[in-house]
């Protein structure tokens, strides 16, 4: 009775716009959340795809270099200067071999994958930088089988490239990976022939790796030559699209995969397009709460005779901020629950259309939404209870 009373005033209208405005910048702003961990898990499981953070840098090839008069490799202080680049947190240096090296498989002793022979080059770098993890992915003098990672790429030329044009078999990784094949090295006066199998295929870095113990080792025992320094680097920076990072290497001369940085600018768009639709239900929800205390104040006002009357009969004014408090509670929780209904239906939708591209979302309502939604509720019915109280003391005091 005493509800009814109170809330005859109200305006239905300016309620639901209310409830819609609300609605609206709530949705908005906790779908971009959900879309930003989403995205970061993704670009965490897909990194090398869609965020790419690790990039390879060299120098430019010039004239120069052809002519010897100038080398490419990267001395000492020009790491370190690298290293100094605010959005570069880590450096790793690509070693390679000083000796010459085969590869070759006889068709009589695999009969899985062709027979072939070819030249072959190794390099090595810091387990902190590779994509692959293995556990055959480890050397130590005394080992029959030398462990190497191939890159992805490669196989993929050879089975959607070179092997339909000379109508050869395609190759599975898994195949691949349970075949051994020879390396012979040749040294100053010596040459040996190794045992070797491929451990994974990376997605990141285009080269043949082997463990730098290995190489290492076998630097050390073959050499023909000496070396140079390191031709090649490989850098973790946390934003691989800064200027800063981008005038560093242009000025030095250096290079990286253009695709990469391209696919590094999409990363950033997609972090721009969520901090955008963010700020933006922000706003709502603000605009939202300040017509919702705006609805609250017009509402007490029109309301100002019963509420007078009530205090007159004897109920106390905490009574009554009591009635217009449950108001707004059921008001907010159905807002807040209808909020989470409809993402968690757009939730369910994505995740089916991204699984079916190849990508896996998890499926459900992040935590940090949930509790967001939360907490945003909490501050709405506070704010609102503050507005409210403060309203009905005014006219509850006498005079």
């Amino acid at each position: 009775m005493i509800s009814r009373l109170l809330l005859r005033h109200q305006s239905v209208l300016q309620l639901l716009l209310a409830i819609a405005g609300t609605l609206a910048g709530l949705f908005v702003l906790l779908a971009s959340l959900q879309s930003y961990l989403d995205f970061k898990n993704l670009l965490v499981t897909k990194s090398d795809l869609i965020n790419p953070q690790y990039i390879i840098v060299n120098k430019k090839v010039s004239m120069l270099n052809t002519l010897a008069f100038s080398k490419n490799t990267f001395s000492d202080e020009e790491i370190e200067g690298l290293k100094k680049v605010s959005t570069v947190e880590r450096v790793g240096k690509f070693s390679s071999n000083l000796f010459a090296a085969q590869a070759y498989v006889d068709q009589n002793d695999e009969k899985n994958i062709p027979g072939f022979y070819t030249d072959l080059f190794f390099e090595a770098v810091s387990d902190d930088f590779i994509d692959v993890k293995s556990d055959r992915w480890k050397w130590s003098p005394g080992d029959s089988v030398v462990p190497l990672i191939i890159p992805a790429d490669y196989l993929n030329l050879y089975n959607f490239g070179f092997a339909p044009s000379q109508d050869l078999p395609q190759i599975s990784k898994k195949t691949v990976e349970a075949v051994s094949f020879n390396v012979k090295i040749r040294g100053v006066d010596t040459t040996v022939i190794i045992h070797a199998g491929v451990a994974g295929f990376s997605d990141r870095i285009n080269s043949f790796l082997v463990p730098q113990s290995f190489l290492e080792y076998a630097n050390k025992t073959f050499a023909v030559k000496k070396s140079k320094g390191p031709s090649r680097l490989i850098v973790v920076s946390s934003d691989p699209t800064s200027s800063e990072l981008m005038k560093y290497l242009d000025a030095n001369g250096y290079e990286t995969s253009a695709e990469n940085l391209k696919n590094s600018k999409l990363s950033l768009v997609l972090r721009i397009i969520m901090n955008v639709l963010a700020a933006i239900g922000g706003m709502i929800i603000l605009l939202s709460l300040l017509g919702f205390i705006q609805y609250s104040q017009l509402m007490i006002s029109k309301s100002k005779y019963e509420i007078h009357t009530l205090i007159q009969l004897g109920y106390h004014h905490i009574t009554i901020f009591k009635k217009y408090f449950l108001f707004y509670i059921l008001v907010f929780s159905s807002i807040l629950i209808v909020t989470f209904i409809i993402l968690s239906v757009i939730k369910s939708v994505f995740v089916t259309i991204m699984q079916q591209n190849g990508f896996e979302i998890n499926a459900g309502l992040s935590g940090s939404v949930i509790l967001s939604g939360i907490g945003i509720f909490i501050f709405f019915i506070v704010i609102n209870a503050v507005s409210i109280y403060r309203n009905i003391v005014s006219l509850a005091k006498p005079g």
